[in-house]
């Protein structure tokens, strides 16, 4: 579905700020994600292990499943046309690093639902797909990615919240969010870093 006259406009302005308003922006979004998590374990690991037969037999976990499910592959699809457009090599590497983590951790979740198998192949990308211009532009793509990455921590936080603390669909939608919020810092700190250099 394409985006309204309004998602477009707000789209083309920000496509049209310098680099520093583009970072300045984005530094008052980072105000609205936590800061990242130290010594980041092994989510994949961790979704494997709750991904028990009881938490199955749940409606509340399957829907959980899904939700996380449709995130992780709009994230995947905002990490790759942020990689196609990189300006450097350590870009590259980076979201290289960061997108094998995703397909990681959507290939646990996939496995132990049965939900999908979309992970085995590339996304469709449609959700960027109508947005981006015809050649790849790193702020372009960057802050497609930051958007894309904060909205569906906040939607998976939402989804989590609503379940009972201890709740194996919670415990998913936190697990996930975790890794999420990772990759959200890792690339604010490149573009900042990148803009240091700049400089």
């Amino acid at each position: 579905m394409a985006p309204s006259n309004g998602s477009s406009a707000a789209l083309d302005k920000r496509q049209k700020q310098p680099a520093r308003a583009v970072a300045a922006d984005r530094r008052r979004t980072a105000t609205t994600v936590d800061a990242p998590i130290a010594n980041e374990p092994d989510v994949a690991a961790e979704i494997r292990t709750l991904c028990s037969e009881s938490a199955l037999k749940t409606t509340a976990y399957r829907s959980a499943a899904a939700a996380v499910i449709g995130s992780l592959e709009k994230v995947i699809a905002a990490e790759a046309y942020l990689k196609d457009a990189a300006i450097s090599l350590a870009q590259e590497q980076k979201l290289s690093v960061l997108l094998d983590e995703m397909h990681e951790v959507a290939r646990a979740l996939a496995t132990c639902s049965g939900l999908t198998k979309s992970h085995e192949k590339a996304p469709s990308g449609t959700e960027v797909e109508v947005l981006k211009p015809a050649l790849p532009q790193w702020w372009f793509a960057l802050s497609e990615m930051l958007l894309t990455t904060e909205r569906e921590i906040e939607f998976l936080v939402s989804i989590g919240r609503g379940q009972p603390h201890e709740a194996a669909a919670r415990q998913l939608c936190n697990l996930v969010v975790r890794v999420l919020r990772k990759h959200y810092h890792r690339m604010f700190d490149e573009a900042e870093t990148w803009m240091s250099v700049a400089d």
